[in-house]
C-alpha cells in the first residue's frame, strides 16, 4: 500500500441517474443499522486523515460549493447524511460539461427551455423508478475500494454487492426496453448504464463515496500512514463481518458530481 492520497481536479458536469440515496431507504432497522455503520467508517477515515495532515474536512454543502467556486485551496469533502448514495443508472449521452457555467443557471436553462426534452426524461427516468421497485434487493456493503495500484485517488468509496447476482439481469432488461424507447423519440442516441463494476472474480458492484478529495492542480498529501492503516483495518472488519442493506426506493436526480446542487430529485 503506498503512503499518499491523490486528489482530482473540481468536475462540473450535469448527470440525470436514477439513484439509490442511503437515506431514502431508511425506513427499516436493517438500513438504519447499515448507514450507521458507514457514518462510522466515514468519520473513522477523516479522524485518521487529521492525524497525518491538519485539513479541515468540509461538511456542509454551502461551504463545500462556496470553496468550489473559489477554487483555491485543497478539499476533502465529508458527504452529508442525506447527500450518501450510489448510482444505479445514468445517461451518459445526456450528461453536459458545463466549464464554466453555473450548474444552477443550467439546469433551469434545461427545465424552461428544453421543456419537452425534460419532461421526456422525467417521464422515462419515472418508469425506470417504478420498474426497478419491483425487485427490492438485499445488498452486502464488503469492502473499501483500493485500485489496483494500491492508491487512493479523488475519492474513498464503499463496494456494494447485492446478494442475488442476477438481480442485474432484471436491470439490463430495463435498461434494454429503456434504450429502445429512447431511440424511437430521438433522444440523443439512446444510451443508459447500469453503473456497476466488475471485480475481477465475474461478480458486479456499485460504489458509495463518502469521502471526496479536490484540488485544482490535483496535489496530493504525502506520508498518510495512519490514513492506510485505518482502511486496513476497516477492510478485515468489513470481511469478517460485512454490512447489511436493502435496496428498496431509488431515486430519479438532476445532480452534478457530487450531489451538492439544491434539490437533486426530479419527482
Amino acid at each position: 500500500m503506498k503512503d499518499y492520497i491523490n486528489f482530482e481536479k473540481q468536475k462540473n458536469s450535469l448527470y440525470f441517474t436514477l439513484s439509490v440515496i442511503l437515506k431514502e431507504n431508511y425506513k427499516t432497522y436493517q438500513n438504519q443499522k447499515a448507514i450507521k455503520a458507514l457514518i462510522d467508517i466515514q468519520k473513522r477515515s477523516i479522524n485518521a486523515i487529521q492525524k497525518d495532515k491538519k485539513i479541515t474536512p468540509i461538511t456542509g454543502i454551502n461551504q463545500f460549493k462556496k470553496i468550489l467556486k473559489e477554487g483555491k485551496e485543497s478539499i476533502i469533502y465529508q458527504y452529508p447524511l442525506d447527500r450518501l448514495h450510489f448510482s444505479l443508472f445514468n445517461f451518459p449521452s445526456l450528461c453536459r460539461n458545463l466549464g464554466d457555467k453555473d450548474f444552477e443557471k443550467e439546469r433551469k436553462n434545461i427545465e424552461k427551455g428544453e421543456k419537452d426534452f425534460f419532461q421526456k426524461i422525467k417521464m422515462e427516468m419515472e418508469r425506470i423508478k417504478m420498474e426497478t421497485e419491483k425487485f427490492p434487493a438485499s445488498a452486502r456493503i464488503c469492502k473499501i475500494y483500493i485500485p489496483s495500484q494500491k492508491i487512493i485517488g479523488g475519492s474513498l468509496a464503499l463496494n456494494i454487492y447485492p446478494e442475488d447476482q442476477d438481480w442485474f439481469s432484471r436491470l439490463e432488461n430495463i435498461k434494454e426496453d429503456v434504450k429502445k424507447r429512447l431511440s424511437k423519440q430521438n433522444i440523443q442516441d439512446g444510451t443508459i448504464d447500469i453503473k456497476a463494476y466488475p471485480d475481477g472474480s465475474g461478480n458486479r458492484n456499485f460504489a458509495i463515496n463518502i469521502i471526496r478529495f479536490i484540488d485544482s492542480d490535483e496535489r496530493r498529501i504525502e506520508n498518510c500512514y495512519n490514513f492506510y492503516k485505518e482502511i486496513e483495518d476497516i477492510n478485515k472488519e468489513l470481511k469478517n463481518d460485512s454490512i447489511s442493506f436493502r435496496i428498496e426506493t431509488i431515486t430519479p436526480v438532476i445532480s452534478d458530481p457530487y450531489l451538492s446542487n439544491n434539490s437533486p430529485p426530479l419527482l
